[in-house]
């Protein structure tokens, strides 16, 4: 009696796009240095120094571990003009969502398998994480966010991470709102007048993206909500300190502090 060849298994699935996209060699070597050695070990997903397959060989076998919240050491390029490299510890979804961000804004990453490989590992974790902690389906949504960035917008995860949420479109705009609180304001170093400036920049090159205007309208809640709730916070201090300095480099992210963020904060509040 001839039996149904049962389906591949999802992860051996993704380490075959994985080898083909990487290579035999590359492939080899991404999980001799990236696999996660043990349940113990802080993985490091390092986004600067090393190729692109070694950071998906970590998070591969943190999906195949059911790792999805595992503390991570993540290196991420800065916001300043050199790009410095920054470490800072996050959660391996988080961790997840910045490499999506990072590989999918280089160019010349290697054959069309790396964004096909990006968005099919991104499905699997999210069915995997989901499966174990149903209730906690939109949490990985803002941890994806916020390992993600504003770029999330214009490169189209936002409206992936918008189409995976089980909320019905009556709550739509309020997950817009706490996922760009996680890309900028969760988001290491925080909310600053840089991280204000690079989001401005980010979604005004995002014009073609999905709700590219409540993306705007939702940073400008949640830069005014952040200004008003911390009035210690570092944010609030910079604002005032460049508001009357019209040739300070922020220029940009205080005219949008003052003409957009503070009065849709008050109009909310109001």
């Amino acid at each position: 009696m001839s039996q149904e060849t049962p389906p591949p298994n999802r992860i051996q699935l993704l380490r075959t796009q994985l080898w083909a996209w990487a290579g035999e060699t590359g492939y080899r070597e991404a999980v001799r240095v990236g696999a996660p050695r043990s349940r113990e070990s802080v993985p490091v997903v390092d986004l600067v120094h090393e190729e692109p397959a070694v950071a998906l060989a970590t998070l591969l076998g943190l999906l195949e571990q059911d790792r999805f919240e595992a503390p991570v050491l993540l290196i991420e390029r800065g916001l300043d003009r050199s790009g410095t490299p920054f470490l800072h510890h996050e959660n391996a979804t988080a961790a997840l969502g910045a490499t999506c961000v990072s590989l999918k804004g280089r160019s010349g990453t290697g054959s069309g398998e790396g964004p096909d490989l990006l968005g099919d590992l991104l499905g699997v974790w999210l069915i995997g994480a989901v499966a174990d902690f149903p209730e906690a389906h939109e949490a990985y949504l803002r941890d994806l966010a916020r390992g993600m960035g504003p770029a999330m917008v214009p490169q189209g995860w936002a409206g992936t991470l918008l189409h995976a949420s089980p909320a019905g479109s009556d709550a739509r705009e309020s997950l817009v709102v706490g996922l760009i609180h996680e890309a900028v304001v969760e988001r290491a170093p925080g909310a600053t007048l840089r991280t204000v400036g690079h989001a401005l920049s980010v979604l005004d090159g995002a014009g073609g993206a999905e709700h590219a205007v409540a993306w705007r309208r939702a940073l400008a809640f949640v830069v005014g909500a952040e200004l008003h709730l911390h009035p210690a916070g570092r944010l609030h201090s910079e604002f005032y300190a460049h508001l009357d300095a019209p040739a300070s480099r922020h220029r940009s992210a205080v005219l949008f502090i003052q003409q957009e963020a503070i009065p849709a904060y008050h109009s909310v509040g109001d």
